[in-house]
C-alpha cells in the first residue's frame, strides 16, 4: 500500500541529511608564559555519489616552544609560539575493497620554530632555534588502499612546497616528495608486513661549518611478522632499515643501521 505523503517527505529529507557531515570544534589555551589562545577546527563532507565524498576543512593551531626549544641544545629563550592556519580540500572514493584519496592542502605557519640562522650561515647567532616569521607549506597528497580477508595494500605519495616566504627559500629538512608502500598478509595465526618509504633530497646546514648543504634522498625498508601459537602466546619480530641504508635526518646526527628486534608475549 502507498505510504502516507508525510512519510515520503520525511524519508527524502533524512536521505538528504545523511549526504552531509559537519564537524566543528574549538579549544581555549591559557598559557602561563604566552597568554590566551583560541584555536578551532571545521570540516564539511558531502556525498556526491554513494562512493564519492567531497571534504572541505579549515583549522588553526597553536604550539608553544618547549623547554628543550628554549633551553636545550641550540636553545633560544626568546622564542615565540607558532600559530598556523590550514586549509584542505579532499576527495574520497571507495568501491568494494578499494579506497582512493586525493588531498590538496595549504598550511601557513607564523613564527615556525626551526634550527636556523637568520643572519647568514656564519652570522652572529649560528646554529640556534629561531622563529621564521612567515612560512607556507602547500601540496597534494594521493593515496590508495586495498583490503580483503588476507591482504592489505597501502600506497601514499606527497608532493609539497615548503617555503620560507621572507626570502622564498626552501625550509630546512623538509622533503618536497615522500612516497610510501605497505603490503601485509594476514592469516589465522600469522601476519607478515613489508614497509617501504622513500624521502627526496632536503636542504640542511653543515653541523660544523654552518654552510648550506643538501641531504641526499634515502629509501628505508622494514620487514615485520607475528605468529600466534595459542590465544595467549605469540612471537613477533621485525627488521628496520633492511637494506642498511646510510642516511641522515639532520647533518651530524647518526641514524640506526640495520636493526633486529624480537618479542615474545604471553597473556595471562
Amino acid at each position: 500500500r502507498r505510504p502516507p505523503r508525510s512519510t515520503l517527505s520525511s524519508s527524502s529529507a533524512a536521505s538528504d541529511v545523511y549526504k552531509r557531515q559537519l564537524v566543528a570544534g574549538a579549544r581555549y589555551t591559557d598559557h602561563d608564559t604566552f597568554g590566551n589562545h583560541t584555536t578551532w577546527n571545521l570540516e564539511y563532507g558531502y556525498l556526491l555519489t554513494r562512493q564519492l565524498k567531497l571534504i572541505a576543512a579549515a583549522n588553526t593551531g597553536f604550539r608553544s616552544p618547549s623547554s628543550a626549544d628554549r633551553f636545550g641544545f641550540g636553545g633560544n629563550p626568546d622564542l615565540q609560539p607558532e600559530e598556523s592556519t590550514n586549509r584542505e580540500l579532499a576527495l574520497r572514493y571507495q568501491r568494494d575493497k578499494h579506497l582512493f584519496r586525493l588531498n590538496a592542502f595549504d598550511n601557513r605557519i607564523d613564527n615556525l620554530i626551526m634550527y636556523h640562522d637568520p643572519d647568514g650561515w656564519l652570522g652572529p647567532q649560528p646554529g640556534t632555534n629561531q622563529n621564521i616569521a612567515k612560512t607556507r607549506i602547500k601540496g597534494i597528497e594521493a593515496g590508495y588502499e586495498y583490503s580483503n580477508k588476507n591482504w592489505l595494500l597501502s600506497l601514499n605519495a606527497i608532493n609539497q612546497d615548503p617555503r620560507d616566504e621572507s626570502d622564498d627559500s626552501l625550509l630546512l629538512r623538509r622533503p618536497e616528495q615522500k612516497y610510501s608502500l605497505s603490503v601485509a598478509h594476514r592469516g589465522d595465526q600469522h601476519r607478515v608486513q613489508l614497509d617501504v618509504t622513500h624521502v627526496s633530497k632536503r636542504q640542511d646546514i653543515d653541523s660544523v661549518t654552518f654552510a648550506e648543504i643538501t641531504q641526499e634522498a634515502y629509501t628505508l625498508v622494514g620487514l615485520s611478522g607475528e605468529y600466534r601459537f595459542t590465544g595467549a602466546f605469540s612471537a613477533s619480530a621485525r627488521i628496520e632499515n633492511l637494506t642498511d641504508e646510510d642516511y641522515e635526518l639532520a647533518d651530524g646526527y647518526n641514524t640506526p643501521e640495520r636493526s633486529y628486534y624480537m618479542n615474545l608475549r604471553y597473556i595471562f
